[in-house]
């Protein structure tokens, strides 16, 4: 007996939703894994050298916040009630503003990423302090790259822009 269509939906979606949600981890893990990886031999290589990585750690844990908004938050009716309800282009507004606030979060990260390492690189900072912030750039790509992984591969993308 054949199964109803919507069944078939329903099973390629969960199958394309759990195939996202691993890729999407393994990106995130990687950015996070390559940050450690140069923070830790930085503090190894120069005593004192919690400043920079705590400073230059402030975009991925921005990043980190970014990948929480945009897969966590963009389904708003659990915060619709009886007193707000305004119909479904009110609430098709509030997700379009909560995606565009994630994005201004995600970009917001990879921006501040960025002028640390310009800022790095304008004042003649140590090699390992310049190579960190590199390194933040590009952990907070690579984690934004996850963030849109997983928001893509569950759907989301194109039915709420």
């Amino acid at each position: 007996m054949p199964h109803p269509e919507y069944l078939l939906d329903s099973q390629e979606y969960h199958k394309r939703a759990a195939k996202s949600a691993v890729i999407g981890g393994v990106i995130f893990g990687t950015g996070w894994l390559v940050y450690i990886d140069a923070a830790a031999t930085g503090m190894l290589r120069e005593e004192g050298g919690a400043r920079p990585v705590a400073i230059t750690a402030v975009p991925l844990v921005i990043a980190t916040i970014f990948v929480v908004m945009l897969n966590a938050g963009v389904d708003l009716d659990s915060f619709r009630s009886a007193r707000f309800d305004y119909g479904w282009d009110r609430q098709l507004w509030r997700r379009r503003s909560w995606v565009y606030l994630s994005g201004a979060v995600g970009f917001g990260a990879i921006a501040g990423a960025v002028a640390l390492l310009l800022w790095d690189s304008y004042t003649g900072a140590k090699a390992d302090q310049t190579l960190l912030a590199g390194t933040a750039v590009t952990s907070s790509n690579l984690i934004f790259l996850s963030a849109m992984v997983f928001w893509i591969g569950r759907g989301h993308g194109t039915s709420v822009l």
